[in-house]
Formats: structure tokens, sequence, C-alpha cells
């Protein structure tokens, strides 16, 4: 099927998560990606100077990814969320929030995942973002392989991350308990 068989993003959504899942990708599902990256917010950046083909491979975080071959050897990942649905500006200052966090997350887990107790992080997060103006919490711009979201200032994610600890009780959980917890959104 071409990539204008696909009449609308659920259908495009479930193409790409079936080439994860098989883990090749043919001819024709080369053309299909060649169109997709189109849509990819950073699509410039992406192709760089040219793509040679598409390929999948595990993402450091243990799960299937597209990457771009180039055509002088350099890859790059790419999200196909992004193509079918580009973050919002407010969705990336609350990922750029979860990455300044990050690490003290990662430390306060031995058993692969945590939860926040008692004040959810999204509650932690409207009441430090009340006080801020949106156009002032600069994002870094996107770069070849590195898929954390970061605050361009880097004293707003000190900000953040003060403001996150104070109130923050971090508990771990298993990975059935998280499950329960953050249900997976389809």
């Amino acid at each position: 099927m071409k990539y204008e068989d696909f009449k609308t993003k659920i259908s495009k959504k479930k193409k790409c998560q079936e080439l994860l899942k098989l883990k090749e990708i043919n001819k024709e599902d080369n053309l299909f990606l060649f169109e997709l990256i189109k849509e990819h917010p950073s699509y410039e950046l992406k192709v760089g100077v040219g793509i040679d083909y598409f390929f999948i491979k595990e993402s450091g975080w243990g799960v299937n990814c597209f990457f771009i071959k180039r055509i002088d050897g350099s890859e790059t990942d790419f999200s196909y969320n992004q193509c079918l649905s580009p973050r919002t500006h407010l969705q990336e200052v609350k990922m750029a929030c979860r990455s300044a966090i990050a690490e003290d997350m990662i430390l306060s887990s031995r058993k692969g995942y945590i939860s926040h107790h008692k004040i959810p992080f999204i509650t932690i997060f409207n009441l430090w973002f009340k006080e801020k103006k949106l156009e002032d919490l600069k994002i870094e711009e996107s770069k070849d392989n590195y898929v954390k979201v970061e605050f361009k200032d880097k004293e707003i994610a000190k900000d953040f991350r003060n403001f996150h600890n104070s109130f923050a009780e971090i508990e771990e959980v298993t990975k059935e308990e998280h499950n329960k917890l953050h249900p997976k959104k389809i």
C-alpha cells in the first residue's frame, strides 16, 4: 500500500506499529517512511544531507525505533508520533520538566519504576507552571540521536528540579504497580 492509501492518522500509526514489531522494512515500507518523515517538525534536521534508507533498531529505552541512514553514512532516529501529532510547546515544557528531574528519579529507584506518592507529578508541575509564562520557557533545538527534551536555560531546569523536590515524595514500585497507576493511553 502507498502512503496515500493510509487516509487517517490512526491507519498510519497502525502501519508504523506493525513495522516496528516486524523489525523489517521492505521497499514499499521505505516509500511509506519517505512520505511520513516529511511531516516531522524537524524534517530538515532529520534528513540532513539526504536519506539513503530507513531501518529499525532498539533505542536506549529498550524499544524499537525508526532510524534514518543518510547518504553520508550518518544516522539518526525519528518519532513517527512526532510526524503524526507533533507535540505542543506546553507538552515539550512538561517533558523538559521530567528531564530536569530524571536523574533524581533514576537514583530513587532500584526496581526500575517509581511513582509520585501523594502528590502527582502533574500537580507539582501545575503549581510551578502557574507562575510562569509559556513563551519564556524556551526548549533546546532537536539534535541527532538525542531523545531528551530540555530547557535552553539550565536555570529554569534547576528551578523546576528544586521546586519539584520540595514537594515530591517518590515511592519505588514494581512494573505491575506502575502499570496500574499509569495505564497506557491508546
